[in-house]
């Protein structure tokens, strides 16, 4: 059933892929992102026409399957890595991946409006996670990084920030911590997680190869 649920994605047209909404239960949005994924790492993506996708979309309404947190990072594209095309995902992205009133309100607003699985994707070699790492920050930027510092904490007193596996690790607790953040000053995300309406989820994105790893 899970190939020929695959296949069918696969053959589909543009216009009818952008087209998917609402149906699909929130395991199948899940599937079709990771078969997304595979599809991205593999040189294999569906050949989307995003011009004519929002136009399309325009026309019929967006019906966005995910909701998707992401880094600001200029080499983590969500709809590129997720092989999605216009109208399809909500993405919110903001420098480390992190949780704000702005967020949440972005998120409690995919829910409502259909999105089925919400995702904080954090990813490998992140900036805003070295530079909290390395302390260094001046003006605004550095209330952002004492939302990411807990992460850093967690790794000990003095972490090497110059190994890029330290770095994943922060990167990879600091979407650990945002999933928790969600679920404490969100109860709309909460109940609907709760009820098994919404499925809410980590990933880390490896900006080496491409894959996206998603978290127990």
């Amino acid at each position: 059933m899970r190939k020929l649920f695959l296949l069918t994605l696969g053959l589909m047209s543009v216009a009818s892929f952008a087209d998917i909404g609402h149906g699909m239960t929130p395991n199948e949005v899940l599937m079709e992102l990771k078969a997304g994924n595979s599809r991205y790492i593999n040189k294999q993506g569906i050949s989307h026409d995003y011009r004519s996708d929002a136009k399309l979309a325009a026309e019929k309404g967006q019906k966005p399957i995910a909701y998707v947190l992401s880094c600001m990072d200029s080499r983590a594209i969500p709809e590129k890595a997720f092989d999605q095309t216009a109208g399809k995902l909500y993405v919110s992205r903001v420098a480390g991946n992190v949780i704000s009133k702005n967020m949440l309100a972005s998120m409690e607003y995919a829910v409502l409006t259909g999105a089925k699985v919400l995702v904080i994707m954090g990813h490998t070699h992140c900036g805003a996670v070295v530079s909290t790492c390395k302390g260094s920050a001046f003006g605004n930027i550095d209330h952002l990084l004492d939302i990411i510092r807990p992460a850093v904490t967690a790794q000990g007193s003095a972490p090497n920030c110059e190994s890029h596996d330290v770095v994943d690790k922060i990167a990879m607790q600091n979407v650990k911590n945002m999933l928790a953040k969600t679920l404490k000053k969100s109860s709309y995300v909460a109940d609907k997680v709760k009820s098994q309406e919404v499925i809410l989820i980590g990933a880390m994105h490896d900006i080496d190869t491409g894959k996206i790893t998603f978290l127990n």
